[in-house]
């Protein structure tokens, strides 16, 4: 069962701050290009998207043309009053790539034109849709294509893998339509919303099949909030360890085919056997090594979990902070 969540909000939408290029060349170019971004924002959460969009900062200060930032544009008596009190709720509800980004342990990123993008990077992980401001040519497509890059840990060595992707993207009300397609696959994918974080442990054999949890988990997964935006990765983690399993028949363990998949080195786990061993119900301790990352805004976390040849299954160890290893001793 492929089961997408996005907790506490469906699928939202995220700048994309290349397309930041202002200031335009006079004051009605500066207002055309925020006017048409709002009736965009409006068309896609039209859709079904998400109100709380996330940006790198708030809008106020950003200069539309030379003399006009958005603070003026807001008071401006020229411009629709309805579409004011849009952009003050849409400002109410903002979030940030803070929110979302570690910037300490940030292992991967996304380059467009080598040019590197944080919105574009949280679109890719997420499955989030990027809305870009039509400052430029480049911006006029309802896809981007662009380079996946990810920093491959190994015990002291490190190497980059590098794909190319693609977002979707919306700079014009036609984008939300040549998208429709995607964006409502995604958003039937989200079919539920949590309350609380307890009822994901309540409910985790309902939502995850082919999951095994270790009971330390229960009490983990408590300290998260629905609503914060490491709740929302771990989540997405989890469908995609739930999805890769269901087909596995106890095998090779391919890696590759989940984004963000790492084991541990050998020497990391000589020293820190302890820490990295987990028991499952019902199951002699295991020693853990494989690993998918997850970020937010306080700390950056890791799923530690077991693959079982026996039963096919995916043991999950621990959900939370980073545990110790030969390069990071003090996580």
């Amino acid at each position: 069962m492929n089961f997408f969540r996005q907790i506490g909000d469906n699928m939202q939408m995220v700048l994309n701050e290349l397309s930041l290029d202002f200031p335009a060349t006079d004051i009605e170019n500066g207002k055309k290009l925020f006017k048409d971004f709002m009736l965009v924002y409006l068309e896609a959460i039209n859709s079904g998207i998400s109100r709380s969009i996330i940006l790198e900062t708030g809008f106020d200060n950003t200069v539309l043309a030379p003399g006009y930032p958005v603070a003026k544009w807001r008071n401006d008596h020229d411009i629709d009053r309805e579409l004011k009190r849009v952009y003050i709720r849409m400002n109410d509800r903002a979030e940030f790539f803070s929110e979302y980004l570690n910037v300490s342990d940030l292992l991967s990123e996304f380059y467009y034109n080598d040019r590197s993008s944080k919105g574009l990077l949280i679109a890719v992980e997420l499955d989030f849709l990027a809305i870009s401001f039509l400052s430029d040519e480049l911006w006029n497509t309802s896809k981007i294509q662009g380079e996946y890059r990810k920093l491959i840990e190994s015990g002291e060595d490190t190497e980059v893998n590098c794909k190319e992707t693609c977002v979707y993207n919306v700079s014009s009300v036609e984008h939300v339509d040549h998208n429709s397609d995607w964006i409502n696959e995604i958003l039937a994918k989200a079919k539920t919303n949590l309350d609380d974080s307890k009822e994901l442990w309540k409910k985790r054999n309902e939502f995850f099949s082919e999951l095994v949890f270790c009971e330390s988990v229960k009490k983990q997964i408590s300290g998260f909030r629905v609503t914060s935006p490491e709740f929302k990765q771990i989540i997405k983690k989890l469908d995609l360890l739930n999805d890769y399993f269901v087909t596995w028949d106890g095998e090779f363990f391919e890696r590759e085919k989940i984004p963000n998949v790492d084991p541990e080195s050998q020497e990391t786990l000589n020293r820190y056997e302890e820490q990295h061993t987990f028991s499952p119900p019902d199951n002699e301790p295991l020693l853990f090594s494989w690993h998918i990352r997850f970020t937010g805004s306080s700390k950056a976390g890791r799923i530690y979990f077991y693959p079982h040849a026996e039963t096919g299954k995916c043991i999950v160890g621990h959900i939370g902070s980073k545990l110790p290893t030969v390069t990071n001793p003090n996580p």
